[in-house]
């Protein structure tokens, strides 16, 4: 990673290196496409020429990522990849989980392994999917509280870069019961929030990047920018990948600057993902 990248410190103010090193050339690659109207709540740039330029407060850039291209790797790094969903449990038999498969989060790591990087997962036990590259170091979770476990263990690593693809539950049962729950009477479950893992991200990689991810089920696509750009704001990411119904198709990878890059396929969302590695 550049020395002169924009990141943020152990306590938490940005390093603000020179104009000229902040903006990067956009590749051939990439192609400038309409901008899209979103809320004023969003942070906004105009990417024009290669150049960052000011923007009206009522839009925000989108850089279309080609799929067919072939951006040059960069030197290899220390990337930390989470994947599939926690799961928490009712009593010994039940529990609360979600869809997440570790589709996504497994084919991030076998794509950050091909270009040369080094890859630790860690990956759901109830996942669908594994990763392919043998290099690929895997470990298991199954509640939130073991995956922040095991974040910190590997916090002691120093990872470059964090992302963040697992599913992590919102609530888990108040107390658990043993055994198992009878099924001839109704039964109320009382769900308390589990830990925001992402929002002590920071803390635990101060000088990593880091990428949140955020599905959006409700709203539009405009509402679902809003969210990704409260996270990065919240959370002191480097970006969010935005997605879900309320996205619509492909994906949407949104920075601290409030630039938008969006991705048709998980092909072209990985090539830009890795574009944020430089």
């Amino acid at each position: 990673m550049s020395p002169d990248s924009d990141r943020w410190t152990t306590e938490g103010n940005k390093r603000r290196p020179s104009e000229s090193a902040r903006i990067p050339a956009i590749p051939a690659s990439i192609i400038a496409i309409a901008e899209l109207v979103v809320p004023r709540s969003i942070p906004t740039i105009l990417s024009t020429q290669g150049s960052y330029a000011d923007a009206p407060q009522n839009t925000i850039s989108e850089l279309r990522i080609d799929n067919t291209s072939s951006a040059k790797d960069i030197a290899a790094v220390h990337c930390l990849v989470t994947a599939g969903a926690t799961v928490e449990p009712i009593d010994q038999v039940r529990c609360l989980t979600n869809h997440s498969t570790g589709r996504l989060g497994a084919k991030l790591a076998d794509t950050l392994a091909r270009s040369g990087h080094q890859v630790t997962l860690l990956l759901s036990s109830t996942a669908q999917y594994s990763p392919k590259v043998k290099s690929v170091s895997t470990s298991n979770f199954s509640t939130t509280s073991d995956l922040e476990k095991l974040l910190k263990a590997h916090s002691t690593a120093n990872p470059d870069a964090v992302f963040h693809v697992a599913a992590v539950s919102d609530f888990k049962t108040a107390r658990p019961e043993q055994g198992k729950i009878a099924s001839d009477n109704s039964h109320t479950l009382k769900l308390i929030p589990t830990p925001k893992l992402i929002q002590r991200f920071r803390k635990w990689f101060p000088e990593a990047i880091l990428i949140g991810w955020k599905y959006e089920v409700n709203g539009g696509r405009a509402s679902a920018l809003v969210a990704g750009t409260a996270q990065v704001k919240r959370c002191r990411t480097d970006a969010c990948v935005v997605n879900g119904p309320a996205y619509g198709e492909g994906y949407g990878v949104i920075d601290r600057t409030g630039q938008l890059r969006s991705a048709n396929d998980s092909r072209a969302l990985f090539r830009a993902l890795k574009r944020l590695l430089t």
